[in-house]
C-alpha cells in the first residue's frame, strides 16, 4: 500500500518532466507497484477529483474560499502570495514549509478518505465544514502532500497528463509500449470509467490483457464515448 507522499513524489517528478513519453513511462512503472484500488484512484487523482466524470463527486470548493480560511489562520496575505506564485498548490508549499507541521505518514487511501468527505458535506454551512476539515487535513500532512491536496480539491492537478495520456500509460505499464493504446481506447470507449479501465489492464498480464478488454461491456449509468467505438 503506497503511502500518499510517495505519489505526491511521483506527481513532483512528473510535474518536473518535459517530454511526454518520458512522464508515461515514470507513472507506467509506478502504476506496476501499485494495487486495482490505487491505479483507480491515481487515475482520478490526475483528472483533479475522486470518481469518474460521469459521477456526481464535486468538491464545491473555491480557490477564494482556501484563500480566506488560511489567511485568517496564518494572519499572512495568502492573495498576494498567490498571485506572486501563480499556482494555489505553490502557494500552500511556501506556507506550510515555514510552519512546524507534524506529517502523520497517512495512505494514499486515507486520503482519498478524506477527499470524499469533503465531497460529501453539503447543505448549509457545508463551506465551513469543509475548511475545518482542509486545515485539520493540511496539519496532518507535509509541505508537498498539502501542494497537491490542495490542487486536487480546487480541481486542478496540472501536471498535463490527460485522458488519453493514461490510456498510453496503461498500455506501457502492461506491455512495455503502446501496442494495446487501440484496444484501451475501445475498451474505454464502451466504459467510460478511466479508474476501471486502468484496473482491468493491471491486473492482467500480457497474453490475456486483450482478451480482458474484449470482455468489458456496456453497463447502465456509465457513458458510451460512440466516437471511439463501432
Amino acid at each position: 500500500m503506497h503511502k500518499y507522499i510517495q505519489v505526491c513524489e511521483l506527481f513532483n517528478k512528473l510535474e518536473s518532466i518535459q517530454s511526454r513519453n518520458e512522464m508515461s513511462l515514470e507513472l507506467a512503472n509506478f502504476f506496476k507497484d501499485s494495487s486495482s484500488s490505487e491505479i483507480q484512484i491515481i487515475s482520478y487523482m490526475i483528472q483533479g477529483r475522486v470518481a469518474p466524470m460521469f459521477v456526481s463527486s464535486e468538491f464545491n470548493y473555491s480557490e477564494k474560499s482556501l484563500i480566506n480560511v488560511l489567511s485568517n489562520k496564518y494572519g499572512i496575505d495568502v492573495d498576494s502570495m498567490r498571485k506572486e506564485s501563480g499556482d494555489i498548490g505553490d502557494t500552500v508549499f511556501q506556507i506550510m514549509e515555514s510552519k512546524k507541521g507534524n506529517p502523520k505518514d497517512l495512505t494514499l487511501e486515507d486520503v482519498y478518505a478524506i477527499l470524499w468527505k469533503i465531497v460529501n458535506t453539503t447543505g448549509n454551512g457545508s463551506i465551513s465544514r469543509k475548511n475545518q476539515i482542509i486545515l485539520e487535513c493540511l496539519d496532518r500532512l507535509s509541505p508537498l502532500e498539502c501542494k497537491y491536496f490542495v490542487r486536487i480539491i480546487c480541481g486542478e492537478l496540472r501536471l498535463g497528463l490527460s485522458v488519453r495520456s493514461l490510456l498510453d500509460v496503461f498500455s506501457i505499464s502492461i506491455m512495455g509500449d503502446k501496442s494495446i493504446k487501440s484496444e484501451i481506447e475501445s475498451a474505454y470507449g464502451v466504459c467510460a470509467d478511466i479508474g476501471y479501465i486502468g484496473s482491468v489492464v493491471l491486473e492482467s498480464n500480457k497474453e490475456n490483457v486483450v482478451k480482458n478488454l474484449f470482455t468489458i461491456s456496456t453497463q447502465p449509468g456509465i457513458p458510451v464515448l460512440s466516437r471511439l467505438v463501432q
